[in-house]
């Protein structure tokens, strides 16, 4: 007889009640546990369940023995009903894990079958026990179900499955795992049982990742999908990104870093400390103006002198350095040269004028280097440093007043079309010019005991401006602008580099500070001494006399020229280019080149385009709205070259100078006929007119001129100046043109404001709006004459078009941007300075990726979508076109390297081809 032994101290009993009186007091159970009130009640469970599972097992065993010998018997053989929920739960869990086979329910045979039947809403729901079942494992339904649910006892028979299936510990696609359930709503199936399966927590997106960019992008200080696009191209999808690099990044941590890379430090005036790469970088200085006193004769040297803090500026010197020893000068033009075009027909080869190393002006500047005596021991190369310079204010803020004054420098021994694009970092941000503090009215009024004036404020914004200007100029940079500066190239050599200031490209208030002559003064032009009443003979021949006679010439400041200044319209200020270079025998009139932007686009068709719409207000408010309509109806046109008017064009709200450059190449078309009612004579003049001023901007917008083309922009230019004096004279005689509503809106502003200042007496009644005449004598019809002259002088007007800087303007802004708007001059440089040193890490490291470039990417490449498309219409039944431009090429022996691997370049392709 099998014996059994104690769980405890393996003491072994014949009776199972001999064993169980024993386990209840033995020692070795009571020590191992002491809490036996918990423990017994587990370990009662424990055997319950136990036991039942060996029931279990042997009613399985039986099933699968008669299986074997008569299927008909067992179906017959009825199910112990005596078994409860749990009996039924410990079984089907036995089922899934056991290696045995699995019984599942199967209908009786002589049950007919019937239709199935839905089931109530009062039943719970379906558990799903039947999912992932073999076809030949899933129960059917059964024939029929009683009309009221009895409780569980009442059971399908469990017939054996013809195979045996072995135990799944997990799901697998052959044979997922399951669970099997009696119940009649199990078993009948469900709505719920056969949906797929839910929808995932990011939907619609496909992933965590995408979800997360989506909300980067739609974040508080996010700038939308552009920049989320961006962040994904250019940092998240390079070959390089690895995302454990960013375990633990502290962004400020990062800046610091940045700050420090191959920097110094500098203690300026106020003890202010700025990291500067290498020998350059940013400072902050103080200046010093003199306080003048009117009505009273002193020397200047005695006058009071008010501090201005807040000079944010670089060393010129270092800048140049920078530029021509930094990876970006393998581009540059070192040696001027003339550009012929030998064309069919001609003896002679006509020259053409674009780059600022193929001007004139560049030249002479070689010329004369060139033919100076050398410097003792050095017979290094001599190379030319044309500095292109450029200063404007401009407002930062959407919301706000903060605005900023930025001083830039480009070099003309790059070329143009790459100086143009804001991608190649070309532009070099040197000062930032402090704007005049208010509490130099406190300082003024407490010295002389009244406030400044208007014309003494002005003065002193001039002699800020000057003196700035001074600080830059430092005695270092005149001596090399002399003498010259030894600088390595990026390929190893060794050249001695003299600096010139070539251009410098202003708006009309910045050119009056820089010249030191009133603004809007006697003589308007910072180049000559032309008379304002003079202006309007644009194009005649007594006008360039005038411009060549009456040119303005540098002279010394304590020379007796000084007591003529009110007849030049000169000022009592040392200009500091004038104290530089006056004595090197370089002219600083000559800088003051002319610009397109602000002194045609937003200049002389901007006044022209006003005169014509008080012209259709004339007309009536039907021509007003015509013209509008007009307007609207242009379709645009290329990319970005003509886009969609406003609706209300005539109101002229908010435009820019792009906007009126599109107004005056659909002029023309958009004013024909709409003062045929009136006068058909002014008609036609004002379609000449317009059609005189498209092809005069056109000539003046070249990016490339010769000598034809600019002999033939003299001839424009003296027809439109004979079209604009017709214009003023008949309009006059055929037009009672009054101001425009907005213009008459903005004179009630300008004197509410002078009236609020304390400047002017408010007016009992409002006068009637006087007439308003065509104005040409201002500064901006008399430069048109200047554009020729120029372009033979310093190249085309897309070389110093002062859109460079008004496009330098965006990265100011946007640094501005990321600021605390707490001293934003010395945080924006700041950021400049990183952009930059980020800038100079990119070309020192970019080499190490270039090799990173698919196959797929060099054997197909594309052009984006600025670029123009050099095909024409093609017949699509044409096998190939083959475009005559030679824009966009390929170098095919540089090709074939890149697909040396491809292996259908295997074989000897060139040869072949």
């Amino acid at each position: 007889m099998v014996k059994q032994s104690c769980q405890f101290c393996d003491k072994k009993y014949e009776k199972g009640h001999g064993l169980s009186k024993h386990e209840k007091v033995c020692a070795s159970g009571k020590r191992l546990q002491p809490n036996l009130s918990g423990s017994r009640a587990k370990a009662a469970e424990a055997f319950k369940k136990l036991d039942r599972d060996r029931k279990i097992k042997k009613r399985e065993k039986k099933a699968l023995k008669n299986s074997t010998t008569d299927t008909d018997i067992f179906m017959n053989e009825p199910v112990d009903t005596n078994l409860d929920q749990y009996d039924i739960e410990m079984a089907e869990y036995s089922n899934f894990n056991s290696e045995r086979p699995l019984a599942v329910p199967a209908p009786s045979d002589n049950v007919a079958p019937a239709d199935p039947v839905l089931r109530d809403s009062s039943i719970h729901p379906a558990s799903n026990r039947t999912e992932g079942l073999p076809d030949d494992l899933i129960p059917s339904h059964p024939g029929t179900l009683p009309s009221s649910l009895p409780t569980r006892t009442h059971l399908t028979p469990l017939p054996s499955p013809p195979v045996s299936h072995p135990r799944q510990k997990s799901p697998s696609p052959d044979l997922p795992s399951t669970t099997v359930s009696t119940e009649p709503n199990d078993v009948c199936g469900s709505k719920e049982s056969s949906q797929d399966a839910p929808e995932s927590p990011y939907a619609p997106f496909a992933n965590p990742s995408i979800y997360h960019m989506m909300k980067y992008a739609y974040g508080k200080h996010a700038e939308g999908l552009a920049a989320a696009q961006k962040i994904n191209d250019d940092v998240i999808q390079q070959p390089c990104f690895d995302p454990r690099d960013l375990i633990g990044f502290n962004a400020q941590k990062e800046a610091k870093k940045l700050d420090a890379y191959q920097s110094q430090t500098i203690s300026t005036p106020s003890q202010s400390k700025f990291p500067f790469e290498n020998h350059s970088g940013w400072t902050r200085s103080s200046v010093n103006i003199s306080l003048p006193c009117a009505g009273a004769r002193n020397p200047e040297d005695k006058a009071p002198k008010f501090k201005v803090d807040g000079v944010i500026h670089q060393d010129l010197l270092s800048v140049r350095q920078e530029a021509y020893t930094g990876d970006g000068a393998a581009e540059f033009h070192l040696r001027g040269f003339k550009q012929m075009w030998n064309r069919e027909g001609h003896a002679q080869p006509i020259r053409i004028y674009g780059e600022v190393y193929t001007s004139d002006a560049y030249l002479t500047m070689e010329k004369e280097v060139l033919v100076s005596p050398l410097e003792p021991g050095c017979d290094l190369e001599r190379v030319i440093v044309p500095i292109m310079a450029y200063s404007d204010s401009t407002h930062l803020p959407s919301f706000g007043s903060a605005s900023l004054w930025p001083g830039y420098l480009w070099f003309g021994s790059q070329s143009k079309y790459s100086r143009a694009k804001p991608s190649k970092f070309s532009a070099h941000h040197l000062v930032y010019f402090p704007s005049l503090p208010k509490k130099v009215e406190d300082a003024y009024k407490k010295q002389f005991g009244t406030a400044p004036t208007d014309s003494v404020k002005t003065h002193l914004k001039r002699e800020l401006h000057s003196e700035i200007w001074k600080l830059l100029l430092t005695p270092e940079f005149i001596d090399a602008y002399t003498n010259g500066i030894v600088v390595e190239g990026p390929d190893g050599i060794l050249r001695r580099l003299y600096s010139r200031i070539f251009t410098y490209s202003a708006d009309y208030p910045e050119k009056v500070l820089l010249a030191s002559i009133k603004n809007l003064g006697t003589h308007l032009c910072p180049r000559c001494t032309t008379r304002k009443d003079q202006a309007w003979e644009i194009g005649t021949r007594e006008d360039m006399t005038h411009r060549e006679r009456l040119h303005r010439i540098d002279t010394k400041t304590q020379s007796e020229a000084v007591k003529n200044l009110l007849k030049s319209s000169q000022v009592p200020t040392r200009s500091a280019f004038s104290e530089a270079f006056q004595e090197l025998g370089s002219d600083m009139f000559r800088l003051f080149v002319v610009d397109v932007m602000h002194e045609v686009e937003l200049g002389v068709f901007k006044s022209l385009f006003t005169h014509l719409v008080r012209m259709a207000h004339v007309m009536g408010k039907d021509t007003v709205q015509e013209l509008n309509e007009r307007f609207c109806k242009v379709p645009t046109f290329g990319r970005s070259t003509i886009r969609r008017f406003v609706e209300n064009a005539s109101e002229m709200t908010k435009l820019g100078a792009r906007d009126f450059e599109d107004l005056l190449q659909c002029a023309p078309a958009c004013f024909e006929g709409l003062f045929t009612s009136k006068s058909q004579e002014i008609d036609d003049l004002v379609q000449d007119l317009l059609g005189q001023m498209a092809s005069w901007h056109a000539y003046a917008k070249l990016r490339l001129h010769t000598d034809l083309t600019l002999d033939s922009f003299e001839v424009a230019t003296t027809e439109l100046g004979d079209l604009f004096r017709c214009f003023a004279t008949k309009t006059v005689e055929e037009f009672d043109t009054r101001p425009l509503p907005c213009e008459v809106a903005a004179a009630s502003r300008r004197k509410a404001n002078a009236q609020a200042k304390g400047k002017d007496q408010p007016n009992v009644q409002t006068p009637k709006p006087k007439q308003k005449l065509f104005n040409m004598n201002t500064y901006k019809f008399h430069a048109l004459s200047d554009y020729p002259w120029t372009i033979w002088t310093f190249g085309t007007t897309d070389s110093y078009s002062t859109q460079l800087g008004e496009l330098e303007h965006r990265r100011v802004k946007r640094f501005y941007a990321r600021t605390n708007r707490n001293q934003f001059s010395f945080q924006i440089a700041c950021h400049e300075h990183r952009r930059r040193t980020l800038q100079m890490i990119s070309k020192q490291k970019g080499h190490q990726y270039q090799g990173r470039v698919t196959r797929s990417q060099v054997a197909t490449p594309s052009l984006s979508f600025s670029d123009s498309d050099p095909l024409p219409f093609t017949n699509p039944m044409t096998c190939y076109h083959m475009s005559s431009s030679t824009r966009y090429f390929q170098n095919l022996t540089i090709w074939l390297g890149e697909l040396r691997d491809d292996p259908a370049f295997t074989v000897n392709y060139l040869f072949i081809l």
